[in-house]
């Protein structure tokens, strides 16, 4: 997950300061990417940690009901265009 990633956290670093187990943050970054609440507590989280292009996507992804992952990794690719 690039917000932990950027923040220099580890998925058990993550999840203490969130307040989450660590399967939940293991999951959204393996099987099960996060959806409805938990992309409004990552956007807030994000936010909180100056983050906010990484905030925009998971915003974007609530509204747009999808996975933000997908989001991520069009932007992450050089010479891509995202709509």
């Amino acid at each position: 997950m690039r917000l932990r990633v950027n923040l220099g956290m580890t998925q058990q670093q993550l999840s203490a300061a969130m307040g989450l187990g660590l399967v939940t943050v293991s999951r959204w970054e393996t099987s099960r990417p996060p959806s409805g609440g938990s992309l409004a507590r990552l956007a807030l989280f994000a936010y909180a940690k100056k983050q906010s292009e990484i905030a925009a996507i998971f915003h974007e992804a609530i509204f747009e009901g999808r996975s933000p992952y997908v989001s991520e990794r069009k932007r992450s690719r050089p010479g891509t265009k995202v709509r």
